[in-house]
């Protein structure tokens, strides 16, 4: 069980409460650029930037952990990052963009695919994951253009990606304290 005194630099304690806002606020722009990602050129620049800020939104919601009174440090369950962000982003929001059927299908596909990835690194809080590696697994659902199966995920990465080129080891455990 990690400890108040082991979070990692970029980790900040708050309260449950003040996560599920940040959640829902913060997140809301996060999928506004995610869904005008996908709607974007593939390997455009504007594409790049759009997935840059759904993964710098995601990077700071993943920061937010709360403390236990006995001092154990929490975040939110996946299924709570999913159901606030994911769960929420309506059908009326992307038929808003006045897309054929088939788009909107193929949009809600890719988004849905890009929540079991990013949902299980949020809730990590053994480990601090960072912008680039949002941004990583954003671009890789979109390189794949959802023909992907569901993800077997182990710890915050899938194990059955062959392809999927980030290595565990790479990402920073909470109890580092963040100088290399």
């Amino acid at each position: 069980m990690k400890r108040r005194e082991n979070l990692h630099i970029k980790q900040i304690p708050t309260t449950k409460y003040v996560i599920e806002r940040e959640i829902k606020f913060r997140g809301w722009s996060a999928m506004i650029a995610l869904v005008y990602a996908l709607l974007c050129e593939a390997d455009g620049r504007e594409q790049a930037a759009r997935v840059a800020k759904a993964a710098a939104v995601f990077e700071r919601i993943s920061c937010l952990v709360y403390v236990r009174k006995d001092g154990s440090v929490h975040k939110p369950e996946r299924k709570t990052y999913y159901e606030r962000l994911f769960g929420t982003w309506e059908e009326e929001e992307i038929n808003a963009y006045g897309l054929t059927a088939e788009k909107a299908a193929h949009v809600r596909k890719l988004v849905e695919q890009i929540a079991e990835l990013v949902c299980p690194m949020m809730a990590c809080a053994d480990k601090q994951l960072f912008d680039f590696q949002y941004e990583y697994a954003i671009e890789y659902v979109i390189r794949h253009a959802g023909a992907l199966p569901k993800p077997e995920i182990r710890h915050v990465f899938p194990t059955n990606y062959p392809d999927y080129q980030w290595i565990e080891d790479n990402t920073v455990s909470a109890s580092d304290d963040g100088d290399g």
